[in-house]
């Protein structure tokens, strides 16, 4: 085996094990929908502080993480493109993404200041 084989086994075992970790850490719903509780989570506590950590209170001791979750379900939903995920937002007919899952994480796609 010369050097050149021996140097391209081993950039595609470096490729499959990025692949692998992208597939074993690529968010789940749950984590979309976790994503997509506390981005409202902000803008409620934006509104006024007091005010803001009260309503936020009343509505996890009331209704759950959970129970709101499932609620959610019916407006955002988790597209799995393998490699990584996104969160799709679906209002009035229309649907836009709003969040990019990856490595075990999702971040905003949305402006905050103005879409949030």
């Amino acid at each position: 085996m010369d050097a050149n084989t021996r140097g391209g086994n081993g950039r595609l075992i470096l490729y499959l094990a990025i692949a692998a970790l992208f597939v074993y850490t690529n968010p789940d719903e749950k984590m979309h929908l976790d994503f997509v509780r506390g981005q409202y989570r902000k803008i409620i506590q934006n509104v006024t502080n007091d005010v803001g950590d009260k309503i936020v209170s009343l509505i996890a001791s009331d209704i759950g993480d959970e129970k709101l979750n499932s609620l959610l379900k019916n407006y955002y939903q988790r597209k799995n493109l393998v490699f990584f995920s996104l969160t799709e937002e679906q209002f009035n007919g229309k649907s836009k993404y709003v969040g990019f899952g990856v490595l075990g994480n999702v971040f905003s796609l949305a402006d905050e200041k103005k879409e949030w």
